[in-house]
């Protein structure tokens, strides 16, 4: 809970940061992925190497798409001006998506999985009071998770950065320092966006609330507009 972030290279310039993974239904689906990072102990793992070890590994060695990093991935694509066919999405999916020399980051504000934020299983499974609902499990993380995350664009000054999921929107505001305050329309969402420094900061839906590839590929041209701007 403390330690693990996510996949990828702190040094990227695209950034993706989201709510939290999916999965964490059942006990050993978790016990998996601890198990995983406990080889490891570190705040970034390669993704390929992390969903190998938890029996996910369809993901990278079939080239089965994956649905929230599939938009993402369009976000991306366009973002650089390249080709967004499913074939171009399954390479970059199979052989760049969050590995630990890629290009690019994804990283969660809350480490445990969970298969919806209705769906609560942890004091089930522990003792922990921390973990008994999930509201003192946010009580108890946030602020820590939001520091880190902050210091570590401090650090690294990423160009751009897509948070994705708007119920988090008051949490995606403490990374950045202050509200974003300007919007852009993309299809028929508006997209709050602030630029500081050299940094653009961008709020978008979740990928599981908007089915349409239209709108994230329409949405990394809308980045790079804004960043050649």
């Amino acid at each position: 809970m403390h330690s693990f972030y996510g996949y990828g290279n702190w040094k990227s310039n695209f950034w993706f940061v989201g709510i939290e993974e999916g999965g964490g239904g059942e006990i050993g689906n978790v016990t998996r992925r601890l198990d995983s990072w406990n080889q490891y102990k570190v705040d970034l793992l390669d993704n390929q190497i992390h969903h190998s070890n938890i029996k996910l590994d369809c993901f990278f060695v079939k080239g089965q798409l994956q649905n929230t990093w599939r938009k993402l991935i369009l976000t991306k694509l366009s973002f650089e001006n390249k080709a967004t066919d499913r074939e171009c999405i399954r390479d970059v999916q199979k052989n760049d998506w969050g590995h630990l020399n890629s290009k690019n980051l994804l990283i969660e504000l809350f480490p445990l999985p969970s298969p919806n934020n209705t769906k609560w299983f942890y004091d089930k499974w522990t003792g922990l009071d921390v973990l008994r609902y999930r509201e003192s499990y946010y009580d108890y993380i946030t602020e820590e998770r939001v520091n880190y995350i902050k210091n570590k664009i401090s650090e690294y000054h990423p160009s751009v950065i897509l948070f994705y999921g708007k119920k988090m929107g008051d949490n995606w505001d403490k990374i950045i320092g202050t509200k974003a305050s300007e919007e852009i329309l993309v299809g028929k969402s508006k997209i709050k966006f602030i630029r500081i420094n050299n940094t653009c900061y961008f709020q978008s839906p979740h990928p599981a609330s908007v089915y349409s590839n239209k709108f994230w590929i329409e949405l990394g041209v809308k980045v790079r507009e804004l960043l050649e701007s």
